[in-house]
C-alpha cells in the first residue's frame, strides 16, 4: 500500500470514529441535567412553566431520543452546530474557529519549547548516564511530572506580577473575533505577491512580525510566554524521559559498536545514527501531546484567563452548555485523529525502513 492510499484509508476510517463520537457525547450530554438551564441561567426556578415548555419545543428537546439525535446529527453535517448561551448564543461553528487560533499558537509554541528543552535534556541524561547531569536531568523532569499546572501556574503568575512584566491572556485581540479580526490592518498579513490572498494567520506573533509591528510583537509574547512556559514544562519532562528511554536502548544496539569500531566520531554516532532511531517514540508523545495541547490546555487557559478553547470548555461545562460541549468533544476527536496520522507519516519520513506495504 502506499503513502498516498494509506492516507485516503485513514480519512475514510474518520467517518465512523467522528459517529461514534457523536453518539456518545449526545448520550452523555442528554443524561446530565436540564439542557435548558444553560438558556435560561439562573432564572430557571423563576420562569414561567410555559416559556421552559415553549423553549423545550423550540430545541426539539420533546421529541424522543433517537428523533433528537436525527435531527442533531444532520444539523451537524449541515454545518449548524447549534448555538453556545455561554457567549451570547453564538454559532459554536463559529466560536470554534474564532478561539482555535488562540489556543492552536500557545500549544505549538509551548511544544517548541517543550522539543527544544526535552530532547537536548534526554540526549545529556542518555550520554552522561548515573552521573551529575543525568540526576539533574532527571529530578527536572521529574519535577516536571509531578508539579500541579495550575500550582506552576500561580507561581509563575506571582514572580511576574513581582516584576511586573505579566499579563493575562484577557487583554490580547484574541478577543476580537478572528473574521473581524482580518479586517484590521494591525492584526493581518499584508496582501502582498509574496503571500497572496491570504489573510490572518491567526497566530499574533507571526502577524505582528510580517506587519512589522515590533511593539505588538513583545506585547504578545509578555502574554503568551508564561502560559506557554508551564505548558511546556509539563510535556518536556515527558520528552526528557522518553528520549533517555529511547537514547539508551538505541545505544546498545549492534549497529551503534560497528560505527564506532569504524572510527566515527561520539557525535556522529549520537546525532545521525542513534538519535534518529531512538526519536520515533518521541514524535509519538510529542504528536499526542501537541493535540492535547490544541484542546484540552483546560486548566492553563483558565489560571491564565487564555481565551481559546479549553476556557471555553470550563464556562460551558459550569453553565451545562450541551451545544459547546458537543462542539468542543467533536472537534477534540478530529484533532487527536487527525495528529495520529501526521504521526505515522512522520515516521516514513524519519525512518526508511518503515513502508506502508
Amino acid at each position: 500500500m502506499k503513502l498516498r492510499e494509506y492516507i485516503f484509508k485513514r480519512l475514510i476510517l474518520l467517518i465512523p470514529v467522528l459517529f461514534g463520537v457523536s453518539i456518545v457525547t449526545f448520550i452523555l450530554s442528554d443524561s446530565v441535567g436540564d439542557p435548558v438551564a444553560a438558556y435560561i441561567g439562573t432564572a430557571l426556578d423563576k420562569t414561567p412553566p410555559e416559556r421552559i415548555e415553549q423553549l423545550r419545543v423550540q430545541l426539539g428537546l420533546d421529541k424522543p431520543i433517537l428523533d433528537r439525535f436525527w435531527i442533531y446529527l444532520t444539523r451537524l453535517l449541515q454545518g449548524d452546530w447549534g448555538r453556545s448561551p455561554t457567549l451570547q448564543n453564538q454559532p459554536v461553528l463559529e466560536i470554534i474557529a474564532d478561539r482555535f487560533p488562540a489556543s492552536a499558537e500557545l500549544a505549538v509554541y509551548s511544544m517548541i519549547l517543550a522539543i527544544a528543552i526535552g530532547v537536548p535534556l534526554g540526549i545529556i541524561s542518555a550520554i552522561k548516564k548515573d552521573k551529575m547531569a543525568d540526576q539533574v536531568s532527571r529530578i527536572t523532569a521529574l519535577s516536571g511530572v509531578s508539579m500541579p499546572i495550575f500550582w506552576l501556574g500561580l507561581m509563575v503568575q506571582i514572580i511576574l506580577f513581582n516584576f511586573n512584566v505579566f499579563m493575562d491572556g484577557a487583554n490580547l485581540p484574541f478577543n476580537i473575533p478572528y473574521h473581524e479580526r482580518l479586517t484590521l490592518n494591525k492584526y493581518v498579513v499584508p496582501r502582498t505577491i509574496l503571500f497572496g490572498n491570504f489573510g490572518a494567520t491567526g497566530f499574533l506573533l507571526i502577524d505582528s512580525l510580517l506587519n512589522f509591528d515590533i511593539p505588538l510583537f513583545f506585547d504578545v509574547f509578555l502574554h503568551i510566554f508564561a502560559p506557554s512556559f508551564c505548558l511546556s514544562w509539563v510535556q518536556m519532562a515527558i520528552i526528557t524521559r522518553m528520549t533517555r528511554m529511547a537514547m539508551l536502548e538505541t545505544m546498545k544496539k549492534d549497529f551503534i559498536l560497528l560505527a564506532r569500531s569504524k572510527g566515527l566520531t561520539e557525535r556522529v554516532i549520537i546525532y545521525r545514527h542513534a538519535l534518529r532511531n531512538a526519536i520515533i517514540p518521541t514524535l509519538t508523545v510529542a504528536g499526542l501531546a501537541l493535540a492535547g495541547l490544541m484542546t484540552g490546555a483546560v486548566l492553563t487557559e483558565t489560571v491564565f484567563d487564555w481565551p481559546g478553547l479549553g476556557w471555553w470548555a470550563v464556562e460551558s461545562v459550569s453553565v451545562l452548555d450541551t451545544a459547546a460541549i458537543q462542539g468542543f468533544v467533536i472537534i477534540t476527536a478530529l484533532i487527536y485523529v487527525l495528529s495520529n496520522l501526521a504521526v505515522d507519516i512522520l515516521y516514513a519520513v524519519v525512518d526508511p525502513r518503515i513502508r506502508f506495504d
